[in-house]
């Protein structure tokens, strides 16, 4: 097995990283949400583990109707295209759960 490593020089520290990842994932959130569709975001809070691990927990629901064919629209029944995600955001490390 050939195991080949890349390295991609970053022009920000680490911190600000997580702050612009964050940033960008709200953003894409923001966008894609309107009349009814798109992100719902229940909780957005902060967590810490008893093992020390601190990071942010959200609870989500996106509302995916107008993403999908109309028959497909018309055949499922109310509530169907509905994702909930949750998810534990502790950088680097993202833990995240989808029930549909």
């Amino acid at each position: 097995m050939l195991i080949k490593e890349f390295r991609v020089i970053n022009n920000c520290t680490e911190a600000e990283y997580k702050i612009g990842q964050l940033y960008a994932t709200a953003m894409a959130s923001k966008e894609q949400t309107g009349g009814g569709e798109g992100v719902e975001v229940i909780k957005n809070e902060p967590y810490e583990k008893e093992n020390g691990e601190k990071g942010q927990y959200t609870y989500k629901i996106f509302r995916l109707a107008s993403r999908v064919p109309g028959f497909v629209r018309a055949l499922a029944p109310a509530g169907a295209l509905d994702l909930y995600e949750e998810a534990w955001n502790a950088y680097p490390y993202c833990k995240t759960v989808l029930k549909v």
